[in-house]
């Protein structure tokens, strides 16, 4: 008989007087069965692991409040084969993964060096997808963590901002220098730590500043359009209707302002 890898999942837990029951099934089994054509979600890109039917390899787990434990195994497995894409990274391999997405390295380059075969047996991390990178920065919360040293947080920060052709800031290094890039920036001196940061915060506000009044020019321009294509008889219904627009906001006004007086 053919031995193979997989995982069970958690299907329910029954919770007694003395004991909980808790059932995990093959997680290639389709416990739902058939659905409904308004629940059909669109198949993912490299389609379900689920199989058209139900694995009958289970456990069942039975564990009491005592301490313990005894578990029920059904380990024949039907209809599905061993497949590399249906398993989870050793954990080795997730450490290794998350190591780079900690220091910064762009997510295309941990693909590409996945895909390099050091043994000619192929193994799961050789089949790594953007998605997996998703969910291992998810899990260990990667994005939202910044490095104590400011030093190194702007030069992560820069890297990905420059990953993604968001030019925010100015450019360290090529991402491809992106380990070279932290070592050497932590040997500026403290005494620029302040002057860099105060660099960053005003290209970011000018960017700000750019963006409203290119916003602001967009919608004068639109205005101007709107008024241009008027006739007489449209363009003094326009005027007549936005002075009664102003008239009632200074109405509003004043009746605010004298309520706030006859309060104090």
């Amino acid at each position: 008989m053919q031995k193979i890898e997989t995982s069970y999942v958690s299907h329910r837990t029954i919770r007694r007087k003395e004991h909980k029951i808790m059932y995990y099934d093959c997680n290639r089994s389709d416990l739902q069965g058939v659905k409904p054509n308004y629940k059909i979600r669109t198949e993912k890109a490299g389609g379900s692991i689920k199989i058209k039917g139900v694995c009958p390899s289970r456990l069942i787990c039975k564990l009491r409040d005592q301490g313990q434990v005894s578990v029920s195994y059904w380990k024949t497995h039907a209809g599905h084969k061993e497949e590399l894409r249906t398993m989870h990274l050793s954990k080795a391999e997730e450490k290794m993964v998350v190591e780079k997405l900690i220091a910064g390295v762009p997510p295309s380059r941990i693909l590409k060096d996945s895909r390099k075969l050091e043994t000619p047996q192929l193994d799961r991390l050789a089949v790594i997808t953007t998605q997996d990178l998703t969910n291992l920065s998810t899990k260990y919360n990667i994005h939202k963590k910044r490095d104590q040293n400011d030093m190194v947080a702007a030069a992560l920060k820069v890297q990905e901002w420059n990953a993604n052709n968001k030019n925010y800031t100015f450019l360290f290094k090529k991402e491809d220098d992106a380990a070279r890039c932290s070592r050497e920036m932590l040997t500026i001196k403290s005494r620029h730590e302040e002057e860099i940061n105060e660099f960053v915060r005003g290209k970011l506000e000018q960017t700000n500043v750019t963006q409203e009044k290119t916003k602001r020019s967009l919608q004068q321009e639109y205005l101007n359009n709107v008024l241009n294509g008027l006739d007489d008889q449209g363009f003094a219904e326009y005027m007549r209707k936005t002075q009664g627009i102003l008239e009632e906001v200074n109405n509003k006004g004043k009746k605010i302002t004298k309520k706030r007086k006859m309060e104090t």
